[in-house]
């Protein structure tokens, strides 16, 4: 049986499961809607995150109608008061509750001359109503996630998300994600966003802890407020936690001799004005003066044995920090980047077990102290930028919680033979180190626990046989240097995922790579004549301008065997219909010419063979990420290299960038996984023309090397019974070309198309496929020379059971063909000639 059922307000997962239980009972084309602040229930209940949608604002010109129907009566206002009524609209940012209660309160009002002002400042009665509705999700919170939205109300709002997250000490407790599943506040470009009214509620709810001493509330954000209470009533500071100065200029010290008796923050960024270091005490948490005019942490620092935080990144009068800076037992993060005349770093003469990380970026640090070996729980060290310091510490080595190490443009040349006796270095970033010419021997001594290495854009020469020892390595970056070739040891990095070795322009051969590859960089090798076998599970190679790349290497046979069972489970998930394919596996050899005039043919003649090996590795991969998701994520994979044919395999070809075909009756029976595809891109036609584009502007002003093409297509599945019609319709991301771009390149490929929801049987299925380069917002359909489409079946291997064969239908029903069929109708099957017959060509996976 077909139902609709609305569901308003719903707040607990057993509401759901109470009233709707299990959807299976439902008949196709159901509906359920159900309202909630909290998406966290829908998500619990099962509901996929794409079906999932927030509720918009009222459009201006509608929410403006309606507060005119509160306040006026009628649908428009008086024009003497349209621009106040427009400002009060803005205000209420599109909500209708707002706007009814404005609106019905300010009716009776005489004179509208203060109406601004009133709705910036303390809440009247008037809209009290509201903030009762609003803190219905505030008090659903739990104590920690409420003072998160308060300190948000009075603080944050529209701050980086990133530095809220670290002020508040939230990586772990995620009160802002409940924050935004509630609705209370939402991320726009990284930044928090709260409406206005919430923000008033949150500010209100912190007046009424004290509505006539403000030295007792927990907050204190209006300025006038805290100077007041700073000149009269300096004891009530022993009830705040958080104390914001941020881009006060007028504030050039503070007052001496504070303690704070509760936990604090106080932020004093960007106080550009503030000199001196404040003499406070007590129990401060985090201490921001970042930007500020600060030229010194003097020894009273001492007394903060409770600080976690010290930020005054970007001081840049800062010269000197006192050695009782050791005393801040509690010190967990220091950040001092971009303080350019810091040339010292103090002795650490105590132990610091707490402090973790230490930020020194840009500065003109020139040496760090030995004492750096009492830094026993420091975890990162960054001295990026730093052009004056040319090595680090002999026993930086020896200490036992030393992860990271980032030393990206200094002029540190290598690393302390203490560094080799590691056990829990993960990561070291080198980029742009110009004075090292060589791999640190010292790392292929056995540094077991390194998985990242950064020597990108240095001026190695030679990468050495040992470094096959580093046996936990997963990124290797060895991009922009000269080496000419690589070791045959590097296939013994049993845990290497990722190598980037772009704009390595002396490299030469490469040897065998690691069976575990999955990401491979080689763009901007200009002297690399030949490819090793490519790993299977590589997922991503990017070879932009090899210019004498001449063959890719012959494709491993017999196949490894697809598991049945693997298309049984991936035709259970559920999937968008709407939605497009992912990008999942992809080899680019845009602008390597030598194949085009040597290797074309054999590749083309390989082509099958090659999209098999890739839809095989697909289908796999997808099965493996889909083990723990209830919804199928749809994905697609690409090769693109030079060239101006497509291969005789596709025997529904079409000239320019659209082509139809008719599907044989039965296709969703037969284990319809989706469709190989081809297209050859014509780029110099758009390149030479001097047409305008969507803006107007000439296409000619758009190939500088900075922008891209982007070339993407869309398909379209569409099938009739005697009842109905039922369509589907994707759009995807296809390949980015960079200019400048030599010639025409074919792009093959192949797109899942699974579980679709058609009915099997003697319908009329027809599909369209439409390539579309683009640059900018400008779509240029011509710049497609052909197109071919093929449709890609999985079907029981029957000399080997419980695997699969996939069967290339390398020719069907044209649908232009289907005009010179007679005696047929909408109603009727369509029966092609034996010609025309869906001929598949089965390649086994034995």
């Amino acid at each position: 049986m077909k139902v609709l059922i609305v569901l308003d307000d719903v707040n607990k997962v057993g509401q759901l499961e109470g009233l709707i239980g299990g959807l299976e009972q439902y008949g196709s084309g159901s509906r359920i809607v159900a309202t909630t602040r909290d998406k966290g229930v829908l998500e619990k209940f099962g509901v996929e995150k794409e079906k999932i949608y927030g509720v918009n604002g009222l459009k201006f010109r509608e929410a403006f109608e309606h507060f005119c129907n509160f306040a006026f009566k009628e649908s428009h206002c008086p024009e003497d008061l349209k621009w106040r009524s427009r400002s009060v609209v803005r205000y209420a940012k599109g909500n209708p509750l707002v706007l009814k209660v404005l609106g019905s309160s300010l009716k009776s009002k005489r004179h509208w001359g203060n109406v601004l002002y009133d709705l910036n400042r303390t809440c009247e009665s008037d809209i009290h109503d509201i903030y009762d509705i609003l803190k219905i999700s505030f008090n659903e919170l739990t104590p920690k996630v409420k003072s998160i939205f308060l300190n948000i109300a009075c603080f944050f709002e529209k701050e980086d998300k990133d530095f809220v997250v670290r002020i508040l000490d939230d990586s772990k407790s995620h009160g802002l994600d409940v924050l935004i599943d509630k609705s209370l506040i939402t991320i726009s470009d990284n930044c928090l966003r709260m409406h206005d009214l919430l923000q008033e509620m949150g500010r209100e709810i912190v007046r009424q802890e004290s509505e006539k001493e403000p030295g007792k509330r927990s907050r204190l954000w209006d300025p006038k407020e805290i100077r007041r209470v700073l000149k009269h009533n300096k004891k009530a500071f022993k009830y705040l936690s958080m104390l914001n100065f941020e881009g006060c200029k007028s504030l050039r010290s503070f007052p001496s001799n504070l303690h704070f008796v509760c936990p604090v923050t106080i932020n004093f960024s960007s106080c550009v004005n503030l000199k001196e270091f404040p003499q406070i005490s007590g129990k401060i948490t985090q201490l921001y003066l970042g930007q500020s005019a600060i030229e010194e942490v003097p020894s009273s620092i001492e007394c903060l044995t409770d600080l976690e935080e010290l930020d005054l990144t970007d001081c840049k009068r800062l010269k000197r920090i006192s050695t009782r800076f050791c005393k801040l037992k509690s010190l967990v993060d220091l950040h001092l980047d971009d303080c350019l005349n810091l040339e010292r770093f103090p002795e650490i003469l105590e132990e610091m077990e707490h402090l973790k990380s230490i930020g020194l970026e840009r500065t003109a640090i020139t040496e760090l102290p030995s004492s750096f070996e009492n830094l026993l729980g420091l975890k990162s060290l960054s001295v990026r930028g730093c052009s004056k310091l040319d090595k680090l510490p002999d026993n930086i080595g020896y200490l036992k919680s030393l992860a990271y190490i980032f030393t990206e443009g200094s002029a540190i040349s290598q690393l302390p033979s203490s560094v080799a006796d590691s056990n829990v270095l993960r990561a070291l970033f080198f980029s742009r180190c110009k004075n090292l010419v060589s791999l640190p021997p010292l790392l292929s001594s056995g540094s077991s626990s390194l998985d990242s290495l950064d020597i990108s854009d240095c001026a190695v020469t030679e990468i050495p046989q040992d470094i096959a020892c580093l046996s936990s390595l997963k990124l290797l970056n060895l991009s922009g240097n000269s080496f000419e070739s690589l070791p045959a040891s590097i296939k013994q990095l049993s845990q290497l995922s990722s190598l980037n070795l772009n704009n390595c322009k002396m490299l030469q051969s490469l040897s065998a790579l690691p069976s575990c590859l999955g990401f491979l960089n080689l763009s901007g090798c200009n002297m690399l004549q030949s490819l090793p076998e490519l790993p299977l599970r590589l997922r991503f190679l990017r070879a932009r301008n090899c210019k004498l790349l001449q063959s890719l290497p012959e494709i491993r046979s017999p196949l490894e065997e697809l598991d049945a069972s693997v298309l049984e489970k991936l035709s259970k998930y559920s999937h968008n219909p709407t939605g497009g394919n992912t990008l999942e596996i992809s080899l680019r050899f845009t602008n390597c010419l030598k194949l085009n005039e040597k290797a074309n043919n054999r590749i083309l003649a390989d082509s099958r063979l090659r999209i098999q090996h890739m839809t095989i590795a697909l289908l796999r991969r997808i099965d493996e990420t889909a083990k723990n998701k209830k919804g199928l994520e749809l994905k697609t994979c690409i090769i693109a290299l030079p060239g101006s044919e497509i291969p005789d395999w596709f025997g529904n070809q079409s000239s320019g960038h659209l082509i139809s075909i008719q599907l044989p009756s039965h296709s969703f029976g037969r284990n319809l996984i989706g469709f190989a595809f081809c297209a050859v891109v014509d780029f110099k036609q758009d390149l030479d023309c001097s047409d305008t584009i969507g803006d107007g502007r000439q296409f000619n002003s758009l190939k500088s090397p900075s922008r891209s093409m982007f070339v993407g297509y869309g398909f379209r599945l569409e099938t009739k019974t005697l009842s109905e019609a039922k369509h589907v319709n994707r759009y995807n991301h296809c390949e980015d070309f960079q200019y400048p771009i030599d010639s025409d390149h074919v792009i093959l490929g192949f797109c899942l198309c699974m579980n679709v929801g058609f009915p099997d049987g003697n319908n009329h299925t027809t599909v369209s496929f439409e390539f579309s380069p683009a640059v900018g917002d400008a779509a240029y359909g011509h710049g497609v020379k052909r197109c071919g489409v093929c449709p890609v079946y999985a079907n029981p291997n029957e000399t080997k059971a419980n695997t699969s064969t996939l069967n290339f239908a390398t020719e069907v029903w044209k649908l232009d063909d289907l005009a010179s069929a007679s005696g047929t109708s909408d109603e009727e099957e369509l029966e092609p000639s034996t010609k025309r017959i869906c001929r598949a060509d089965q390649i086994n996976t034995p």
